[in-house]
């Protein structure tokens, strides 16, 4: 019998592993597809088949369901770099850093306990959301739709249906970052496709047959619980390897109180970004006029999903720093942050290049009247952007050494650029003058300090 030569056997490693990547990058960008166009995929079935107070009133619960979401608060990162540290073979996990050098063999036992840890959270965190939902959500609802003259019976199901909804996929959020940490990323990227894409579909289905508010709602309760029972399907494989332990209320406390620090200053630091990124819409609206103010937010929601696309090999790339940190092994992080900057910078500027030059033709061929800001604007916020996503690809290197440093810096920045963006409005500076605020806020100090921390850490540049 023929022996494969391990020059063979390498090479075949290799395209296994290129084709993973590909398959991988392709999935998170339908991903991201979907997490954008879903929504404007139902719209013009929504325009046709209800009325004007109707669209409104199920706008007004997306929004108010959407701010369910940020109730997590930065567990589910530190979930999945626990998993990704225990597959790694760590003993425990520690509040910051590693304890000793991960033995490289997964911890089933400690896998299973970080489970029990985030079934218990979000638990936790499904009923407090649903008991807010249906108390103080469907008040202010109720007293919105007030004098829309819609049936006052079919917003309190409609609402309630939604509250459900959205406890559902807050409890079913501990699989994903299980699946994460697992470095079975794929499989997370692909529920949420079918929940996105699930929604749609279905909602599309219920308007052309008839359905109102109610009606969608019921659709995105089944869409929501198919994607989750889709996704802890993929979660057999794991569980089957975790050995049956009796449940430690006790334990998994112990585990809740450990990663907390992080937790909650990651949770912090990405609520001060998101002021960072979106402050700034509601300056250009309020000072310098809507339409400007829409081919803002148009053009910064196509960047930020550029900028999304561009980072997902730093997602994937996860489990493999985590085991790479817990081990010591600072040459190969410092390897892997070279790699994924640059893959990073590569990405974003494809992207903002097409975004630029490419789509403006190509939404009038294809007829749509889809309002950017001028190409030199476009590339002015596109720059700013990528410094932003370059220094955020950093600091999550960071991450995976189980240290959160960027907190503090994160919330001073935000208030700095939140109040700089005001000022530049009330100003009369513009457009440009507000990206320009923002660009000059992070330059300071953000778009720096992380990749230089990296450099230091990985002792490139002495400390």
């Amino acid at each position: 019998m023929a022996q494969i030569s391990p020059v063979a056997r390498h090479d075949r490693s290799t395209r296994m592993a290129s084709l993973l990547a590909q398959r991988r990058f392709f999935v998170g960008f339908l991903a991201q597809v979907m997490q954008y166009g879903a929504s404007l995929l139902l719209l013009p079935f929504l325009v046709k088949t209800l009325t004007t107070a109707e669209i409104s009133v199920w706008y007004l619960l997306i929004t108010i369901q959407g701010l369910a979401a940020i109730a997590d608060f930065g567990f589910g990162g530190a979930f999945a770099r626990g998993i990704a540290t225990a597959f790694a073979g760590a003993d425990t996990i520690q509040t910051e850093g590693f304890n000793g050098r991960a033995a490289g063999n997964a911890n089933y036992r400690l896998i299973g306990d970080l489970i029990h840890a985030a079934r218990l959270w979000y638990a936790i965190l499904a009923a407090i959301v649903f008991l807010v939902m249906i108390t103080g959500g469907l008040a202010y609802v109720m007293s919105v739709t007030a004098t829309s003259h819609l049936d006052a019976r079919e917003i309190i199901v409609t609402w309630t249906i939604m509250a459900l909804a959205t406890a559902q996929s807050m409890y079913f959020s501990w699989v994903n970052p299980v699946l994460i940490g697992a470095n079975r990323v794929e499989h997370d990227l692909i529920s949420q496709i079918i929940g996105k894409g699930g929604a749609a579909l279905l909602g599309i289905g219920v308007l052309l047959a008839g359905g109102g508010l109610l009606a969608l709602a019921i659709a995105q309760l089944a869409a929501f619980g198919s994607a989750r029972i889709i996704a802890t399907l993929f979660m057999r494989p794991i569980r089957r390897q975790i050995p049956s332990l009796t449940r430690d209320n006790a334990r998994s406390i112990r585990l809740l109180r450990t990663i907390a620090p992080n937790a909650s200053r990651f949770g912090l630091a990405s609520l001060s970004g998101f002021l960072i990124t979106r402050s700034s819409v509601f300056a250009v609206t309020s000072f310098v006029g809507l339409t400007e103010g829409g081919a803002y937010a148009i053009s910064l929601q196509l960047i930020s999903a550029i900028l999304q696309v561009s980072q997902l090999p730093a997602q994937f790339a996860m489990p493999r720093l985590v085991s790479f940190q817990s081990q010591g092994a600072k040459r190969a992080v410092r390897r892997e942050a070279i790699q994924l900057s640059t893959l990073f910078v590569a990405l974003f500027l494809l992207g903002v290049l097409a975004l630029t030059f490419v789509a403006p033709p190509l939404f009038k061929m294809l007829g749509r009247n889809v309002i950017l800001l001028p190409a030199p604007l476009l590339f002015f916020l596109g720059v700013v952007m990528l410094l932003e996503g370059l220094h955020s690809v950093n600091a999550f290197v960071l991450m995976t050494g189980n240290k959160v440093p960027f907190t503090r810096a994160a919330v001073l920045s935000a208030i700095a650029v939140v109040a700089g963006t005001l000022f530049a409005g009330w100003c009369g500076w513009g457009i440009e003058g507000i990206i320009a605020v923002q660009g000059l806020v992070q330059l300071s100090y953000n778009n720096w300090r992380w990749p230089l921390m990296v450099l230091q850490d990985t002792r490139i540049v002495a400390p």
